[in-house]
């Protein structure tokens, strides 16, 4: 008991130079320890917790690829980890977290204690989907200048082109009349596409 109680105080000494939560994981009993950041992020009372209820809060699509990752690092006697997942919070919110950790291993090579911090990383990874789809926009709005307007401001150049030759008539201009109007509405038709997916 006293173990866990300089534990924490040193996590919650270590937790003022920084908001991210800290965990200390005794694989041989499976408690996990956290400090102040467990409450200030994500919104949990208690600081210790055992590995099911770390489980239960990965969230469950990201679950599998996490577990391997820490397979992986057991099997290979490897001492660090970095994974990036999503985590829920005590309201059912999920935030997206970079935890890294290190390993430690017995004399005879057994995985005995787990350290590590969970970087909130959800406003950056926000911010980077944000801007991914800003630029899909900008290359299907690009894709619609270059295919899709292309073809009805070619008719209309060339329809003007015509009415501006000197020997034409009024009748022929009269039957241009209607391709004109259809190039031009196809045109306008585009132009909203285009508004539509910037708004």
């Amino acid at each position: 008991e006293m173990k866990t109680e300089k534990t924490i105080s040193r996590f919650n000494t270590v937790s003022k130079a920084t908001s991210d939560p800290f965990w200390d994981w005794n694989i041989l009993t499976g408690e996990i320890i956290w400090n102040q950041g467990i409450k200030d992020i994500f919104g949990y009372r208690k600081t210790s917790y055992d590995k099911q209820w770390w489980r239960d809060h990965v969230h469950p699509d990201d679950l599998l690829g996490v577990l391997d990752k820490l397979n992986k690092l057991f099997k290979n006697q490897r001492t660090s980890l970095k994974v990036e997942y999503r985590f829920r919070c005590a309201d059912g919110s999920y935030r997206v977290v970079l935890d890294r950790a290190f390993l430690d291993f017995d004399s005879s090579g057994i995985p005995i204690r787990m350290i590590g911090s969970m970087q909130d990383i959800t406003d950056r990874v926000d911010y980077i989907n944000a801007i991914e789809a800003q630029n899909a926009c900008l290359q299907e709005i690009s894709w619609i200048q270059s295919h899709k307007i292309r073809s009805p401001l070619a008719s209309i150049l060339g329809l003007v082109n015509l009415i501006g030759e000197e020997d034409i008539d009024l009748a022929k201009i009269k039957e241009m009349i209607p391709y004109l109007k259809n190039s031009a509405e196809k045109l306008d038709a585009v132009l909203n596409e285009i508004i539509k997916k910037i708004k």
